[in-house]
């Protein structure tokens, strides 16, 4: 549950988000950012730039 009237996740080099639901309340912008090599943080294996389908669902 995200519940907040600032922006989430925004500073962050990249986003990963594991979770079976994600819920927004009161209007915060989530960015999920994908600028792999803008940090020393080593990307976990699975995540970052890999073929495949990227997919969102509601």
């Amino acid at each position: 549950m995200i519940d907040s009237h600032k922006p989430v996740a925004d500073q962050s080099a990249y986003t990963v988000v594991v979770a079976q639901q994600v819920n927004l309340y009161e209007g915060p912008n989530l960015y999920l950012n994908a600028n792999y090599d803008a940090t020393s943080v080593p990307v976990p294996k699975g995540v970052g730039p890999i073929s495949g389908m990227v997919l969102m669902t509601q």
